[in-house]
């Protein structure tokens, strides 16, 4: 699937306030760089200290598979409002709703949402980060045509290891998983090299290893580009390490040849095809809503 007209859902009644999304491969500093620019005065973003403060919405690669094509306001809240997102972004949906009894896609009921939030916080910009939302950059690009798109990705070896320390599962093969992580990585690569190609308004890019190197002029290079004001920021959120513990996934030279030969061949496979593997993975997992319940 390729992105249709830019816009055909858009909705201009909040034209001044403009959708941000935070997009990088997962373990490649998206927790930390949402976080900071979070903390900026003139974006607003949905928070909790049991998400590592930015909590992903999965809208497109969970919550929009869980509702029919179109929906009403009062029937997509009613369902929605069980999500953790929706009870950390603190607006009530019946000010959404009242009056408007039209059917709408899932993405377009997001869209009030988080424009909901950034008017009753008085902000000029609202964020959102979910790694899985790499690999569906022609649907974002479609629906937010007036969005911009900061994008932080790290070196192949550091963030495949952080993945597997963070996220191996026990009891499944070693080699199947090293494999699964490769794949992941590149394909969010591929995703983000075309959105890079794309006549977007406002995109900028960061290697994680330059915003650890030095903070404060990644954070003002990101915000020169959105056109916000040009100040230090730091997160009131503690960091989602992988090494918290100190230790590491065993890798070996074998391990780093197999993660290696994937990257490879994906590199050479058409977006397209690639796009289709990783949706059809994302299906199965989207029978189950809400997604996220841990906040009372």
């Amino acid at each position: 699937m390729e992105p249709d007209e830019p816009g055909r859902n858009s909705d201009n009644s909040h034209a001044s306030i403009f959708p941000v999304f935070v997009l990088g491969s997962a373990r490649s500093g998206t927790t930390w760089l949402a976080n900071l620019l979070a903390s900026h005065p003139q974006i607003t973003a949905v928070t909790g200290e049991v998400h590592f403060g930015i909590h992903e919405s999965h809208l497109f690669s969970h919550t929009r598979y869980c509702f029919d094509e179109t929906v009403d306001c009062r029937n997509f809240f009613e369902r929605y409002s069980a999500e953790d997102y929706y009870k950390l972004a603190g607006v009530d949906w019946k000010e959404i709703c009242e009056g408007d009894n039209r059917t709408e896609s899932v993405v377009y009921w997001f869209r009030r949402l988080m424009e909901a939030k950034a008017q009753r916080e008085d902000k000029r910009h609202w964020l959102e980060k979910t790694p899985k939302h790499c690999i569906y950059c022609p649907e974002i690009f479609r629906e937010f045509p007036n969005a911009k798109y900061v994008l932080i990705e790290r070196e192949f070896k550091t963030a495949v290891q952080s993945n597997l320390t963070k996220y191996a599962r026990a009891g499944v093969n070693r080699w199947a998983q090293i494999a699964e992580k490769a794949f992941r990585y590149e394909s969010d690569r591929k995703a983000l090299d075309w959105l890079k190609k794309q006549p977007t308004g406002c995109l900028v890019s960061v290697k994680y290893e330059d915003l650890r190197r030095d903070q404060e002029e990644q954070i003002s290079r990101i915000e020169r580009a959105l056109g916000i004001d040009i100040i230090p920021l730091e997160s009131q959120f503690q960091r989602d390490s992988s090494y918290k513990r100190g230790d590491k996934y065993p890798m070996g030279t074998v391990d780093w040849m197999l993660a290696y030969a994937v990257k490879w061949a994906v590199a050479l496979m058409p977006l397209k095809w690639i796009r289709r593997i990783r949706i059809k993975r994302d299906l199965p997992g989207a029978q189950v809503f809400p997604k996220y319940t841990r906040v009372d």
